[in-house]
């Protein structure tokens, strides 16, 4: 028995041009823009799948960022408050 139907929940989305990406980069490079494009890109629906793997993708890395960065001051923070105790004794 064949199964010769079709999807048609299927959708399928045009390659994303070099113009548009363009485009996409040219908005992220705008500092508060670039988070509500983000976020609309990666969780607003109807959007392409390119597009949304690429947002997740980048809110990934800025959160990986932001997180390193706290520790890494935090770090530093620390470590001067100490040396600041040493020099002061």
């Amino acid at each position: 028995m064949e199964d010769n139907y079709k999807d048609e929940r299927v959708v399928h989305y045009p390659p994303i041009s070099l113009f548009e990406w363009m485009l996409t980069l040219l908005v992220l490079t705008i500092p508060v823009l670039n988070l509500i494009m983000l976020v609309i890109w990666a969780f607003g629906t109807g959007q392409n799948p390119t597009r949304v793997n690429f947002a997740r993708a980048v809110l990934l890395w800025m959160l990986i960022g932001f997180i390193l960065g706290i520790l890494f001051f935090s770090t530093i923070i620390g470590t001067l408050s100490q040396f600041s105790d040493m020099v002061s004794v």
